[in-house]
């Protein structure tokens, strides 16, 4: 049984954490491991700690090593083969043994990587040997980095498929268009004869017949044309005759051209037509269009919805105006019998279809109320705080005027609800007075005093 111990490194830091799978050497069998001379079993594979520094023990005999993981990691991760565990093996006592180790004398001594320098070398300082094996460049020889390692390993490893190590570039002239054609280690860039099928190159026979063809016309103008001698002379009349056939002229070809309404024709041949108005037909101006196209075409009404809203479909709008109801949240009170939800505050008087309004004010504080005439038909009183309430009528009642004082806090008993006019009696009395737990008193003006007519 026999330690093993390493510390694990990529380009010079310490790699933290790494995952450690020890196998027997040569296999894929999982070994067994221990945390010490034989006696604790040690998880296989096992993670390392972030200081790099792994170690296991393990019977004596050959075993592969696998460092994946850790931080930074370790890409596909690095094998230690056959890692050779033998307690048997030991140094001799011999006779003098080391005394300097490059120059250094301390009884222990440590070895340690680095990537200082431009050159791999040893730098021996106090009791620590430094092998500094810097990061390859142009100009310092040294280790391949992982990053430099990437980029070699994505270099190019094949040519057109080819993967030899010498390859040749080679001219054809096979198939019918420029291709390259790849074989073992020749790449042929096959350039065919262009011919009526062929896409290619010029050939010298070619060349030749195309070299002798018409050279081009120069000289001339738009009033010559090409005699079959190849010359250039003046086109007229009195060298081509017209006869029956009239040769173009702008004139002529203008003159053939006219318009009517909306649409004109110059004299100078130009061709146009008047955009359309109130007054004259024409072509439809952009302006126009858009303001035509953002009409309405048609406004039309509905009853369906839950509440007032407008939709337009093609230009069409329809106002959407349900009848108000117990699941409408908005609509139109109409001449029907309707059910309402929710509180409805009138601030005017409600005229029955009678002709007859009827306003209920509830009054809450110990303070005497003002009947207000023309607005208020019932006043309950339903104080927060118990108390003798006064009710004063309105001054200038109106002959009919009616009202019902309700007692709402049944306490009258205790504090009197007491009706006083502003003018005139009561039945003949100053007051009336409510005495009596909810009780109410309807009284009507007869104009001259008021009368009870309901308790």
């Amino acid at each position: 049984m026999e330690r093993f111990n390493y510390r694990v490194d990529l380009d010079g830091p310490w790699v933290a954490s790494p995952t450690v799978t020890v196998y027997v050497s040569g296999t894929t069998t999982i070994a067994s491991i221990f945390d010490d001379n034989g006696v604790t079993p040690k998880a296989n594979p096992f993670t390392g700690p972030s200081t790099g520094l792994i170690f296991f023990y393990a019977a004596d005999g050959l075993y592969d090593v696998l460092l994946t993981g850790g931080t930074p990691a370790l890409g596909s991760g690095y094998q230690i083969s056959a890692v050779q565990l033998d307690d048997t093996l030991s140094l001799s006592s011999g006779g003098g043994g080391i005394t300097s180790l490059n120059a250094l004398t301390a009884l222990t001594q440590t070895f340690v990587a680095g990537t200082a320098g431009t050159d791999f070398a040893i730098s021996s300082s106090g009791s620590v040997h430094t092998f500094n094996l810097p990061i390859a460049t142009t100009t310092i020889p040294g280790k391949l980095s992982a990053a430099n390692w990437t980029t070699f390993n994505a270099k190019l490893g094949s040519l057109n498929g080819l993967t030899a190590v010498a390859q040749l570039l080679a001219i054809g002239s096979s198939g019918t268009s420029p291709a390259w054609s790849s074989a073992t280690a020749t790449h042929t860039l096959n350039l065919p004869i262009a011919s009526a099928i062929n896409t290619g190159i010029l050939s010298a026979a070619d060349w030749t017949t195309f070299n002798s063809k018409q050279n081009s016309l120069s000289g001339g103008n738009t009033l010559q044309y090409i005699r079959g001698d190849g010359t250039v002379a003046t086109l007229n009349t009195s060298v081509v005759p017209e006869g029956s056939n009239l040769y173009y002229t702008d004139a002529r070809a203008r003159a053939a051209f006219s318009g009517t309404s909306p649409i004109a024709v110059s004299a100078g041949g130009v061709v146009s037509i008047q955009n359309a108005t109130g007054a004259q037909p024409g072509a439809l101006s952009a302006a126009d269009w858009t303001t035509f196209n953002n009409k309405i075409s048609s406004v039309t009404t509905d009853a369906t919805g839950t509440d007032f809203s407008a939709s337009t479909a093609a230009g069409a709008v329809t106002v959407h105006l349900p009848a108000a109801g117990v699941t409408i949240s908005g609509g139109k009170i109409t001449n029907t019998a309707q059910s309402l939800s929710g509180v409805k505050t009138l601030t005017s008087a409600l005229i029955t279809q009678a002709g007859r309004r009827r306003y209920v004010r509830y009054h809450t504080t110990p303070a005497a109320v003002t009947v207000a005439g023309g607005l208020d038909d019932v006043i309950v009183v339903n104080k927060t705080i118990a108390a003798a309430t006064t009710v004063n009528l309105p001054a200038g009642p109106t002959t009919g005027d009616t009202y019902t004082i309700k007692d709402g806090k049944g306490d009258a008993a205790a504090n009197n609800l007491t009706l006083t006019p502003a003018a005139g009696n009561i039945d003949g009395a100053g007051t009336n007075v409510i005495n009596a737990n909810y009780g109410f008193r309807t009284v009507t003006y007869n104009g001259t005093e008021w009368n009870v007519i309901s308790s």
